[in-house]
Parts: structure tokens; sequence; C-alpha cells
């Protein structure tokens, strides 16, 4: 094609009519190797197979750790739906044993029985406390001490 001659359809037609005819006979010749290139380019850089391995590895213990979180969130879920249904159904149907338990219950409040294993006030009048009901230090254990003297 020279300068002057303009790219106009019918030559373009014309181009690739030929370019069809040619690999035409190239694959009626060869078939599909005709157009396999086997020659590899001389500067073909190397892959990073060590990187890559440990990109996989990386990868895989990832996922490894994400499937044990869902297990470990989902069998958390079950306790949890299985324990709202077992309270649900002593709410419902009490067996002997958990009527007692919320009957003993019951009279320990009642009675102010000691809550978290501090000491038990119930018995004493109003008004009276100890120096085990009172956080005070060892000076103001000392002016206790004197104000019972006189």
């Amino acid at each position: 094609m020279a300068n002057h001659e303009l790219l106009t359809d019918d030559y373009v037609a014309e181009l690739l009519a030929k370019d069809a005819q040619d690999c035409s006979l190239k694959y009626s010749a060869m078939g599909m190797e005709g157009f396999r290139s086997n020659k590899k380019p001389a500067n073909l850089p190397k892959p990073n197979t060590r990187f890559l391995r440990h990109i996989i590895k990386d990868t895989d213990t990832h996922n490894k750790a994400l499937l044990a979180k869902e297990a470990a969130e989902s069998k958390a879920r079950l306790e949890d739906l299985e324990h709202s249904e077992e309270v649900k159904r002593l709410k419902s149907n009490p067996n002997s044993h958990d009527i007692r338990r919320r009957q003993l219950g019951d009279i320990h409040a009642i009675l102010g029985a000691r809550d978290a294993g501090g000491p038990r006030t119930a018995n004493r009048p109003l008004g009276v406390e100890t120096l085990e009901d009172t956080e005070v230090g060892p000076a103001a254990k000392v002016a206790t001490r004197h104000s019972q003297r006189i």
C-alpha cells in the first residue's frame, strides 16, 4: 500500500479476505499447530515460586482461620439457642428439682442470705454496723476503739 492510497472499505475487505484464505490454507495443512507459537521469548522471566507458594500458604491459613471462627460463632449461637429453649422449657414445665431450687432461692432472698460472700447483716438490728461492714483504715479503727472506752 502506498502512502497516497486511502484505506477504503473495499481495500480493507480485500486484505481480510486474503488473510482468511492464507489462514485457511495453513489450517488445512497443519491444523491448530500452525497457529501455535512454540517459541518462548528469550527474556521470559521466571516465576517467583517461593513468593507464590507463601501467598498460597498464607491464603489457606487465613481461610482455615475464618472457617474456624465461623464454626465457633455457629457453635456459640447454637448453644445460646439451646440454652434459651431450655430456660423457656423450665419456665413453662419445671420439674420438682427446679421448683425446689427456686423456692430455696426465694427463702434465701427473704432471709437476707449473704450476697457474694459478704457479711450477713439481716440478723442485726437496724443502724448497727461492725468494723467489718465499713471499709476504713487503721486510724479510723483506733478512733473507734477510743470512742468505745469513753
